[in-house]
């Protein structure tokens, strides 16, 4: 199956796999949802630099999904995944969901804002 491929990949430091096996735990895609198990494969995506990863750890933190709820390291991760890449799809949206729920504890991310 697709999942046991991307296991055994991730298993191997393939970081995109990484990143895949993260989104089946959090999403519940072939496997049962399980925040831990995301929050672990997206934490190995993102200490490799993996952009998306390191968003959705972020979003984990904030939010306490499989990781204790932590707002230095939601925003920490999250500032990590806007400076790493200009792929992330739509940078404005991230930032401004940060600024409304945090306030000008944020403000630093509209220095990346285009």
């Amino acid at each position: 199956t697709a999942l046991k491929i991307f296991e055994d990949l991730a298993n191997k430091n393939h970081i995109l796999s990484q990143y895949e096996m993260g989104n089946f735990y959090e999403n519940g895609l072939g496997v049962s949802r399980d925040f831990k198990k995301a929050a672990s494969w997206y934490r190995k995506a993102s200490e490799e630099g993996e952009s998306t990863s390191q968003l959705f750890l972020g979003l984990m933190y904030y939010y306490g999904q499989g990781v204790p709820e932590d707002l230095v390291s939601a925003l920490m991760w999250t500032y990590v995944s806007l400076t790493s890449s200009s792929e992330l799809g739509d940078k404005k949206e991230v930032i401004s969901f940060f600024k409304e729920k945090m306030g000008f504890q944020c403000d630093f991310l509209f220095l990346f804002k285009k």
